[in-house]
């Protein structure tokens, strides 16, 4: 099996039977969602300290097509209209990750969450020059999947 796409699985590992929370549409139809509990980070803006306060564990769904449903129904997809998007990521807060796959070399991911909610994420291979998605970790690196097949495991401040 690919060695990234088992780095992948060992890291999302860390999230399995963790709530979801903060789950919100950002610009477009990027997702944001945090899991863990909130840590807090003092930042010194133009000689001004200030505190900044995120999950453990962040995910950034950014250039790349997806979908969530249950097993009976699409609730939304990248493509709908923004309250249709808001209302069906309501669905997923406090539910836990049960499950992730990812499909292929191109990192196409199926994460599976209490109440047979399925979200998947869906590379973009027309967009050669964007990421797909990104894990941010407590350890304050990020793991940026995309574009392609490229991957990566940095500190999240680069």
């Amino acid at each position: 099996m690919n060695k990234n796409i088992e780095f992948i699985k060992n890291l999302f590992k860390q999230l399995i039977n963790q709530p979801v929370r903060n789950v919100e549409l950002g610009h477009g139809s990027f997702i944001t969602m945090g899991f863990g509990k909130d840590l807090q980070k003092e930042i010194i803006l133009k000689k001004k300290k200030e505190v900044h306060i995120r999950p453990e564990w962040y995910l950034w769904v950014y250039m790349c097509f997806w979908d969530l449903e249950t097993a009976d129904e699409l609730l939304a997809t990248n493509d709908d209209d923004r309250e249709i998007i808001k209302e069906a990521l309501k669905q997923l807060e406090n539910k836990k990750l049960l499950k992730l796959e990812v499909l292929n070399d191109t990192y196409d991911m199926k994460l599976e969450f209490e109440g047979g909610l399925t979200l998947s994420l869906i590379s973009n291979n027309a967009e050669d020059d964007n990421e797909q998605w990104m894990l941010f970790t407590p350890d304050d690196k990020v793991l940026v999947a995309g574009p392609n097949e490229k991957i990566s495991y940095q500190d999240s401040s680069t």
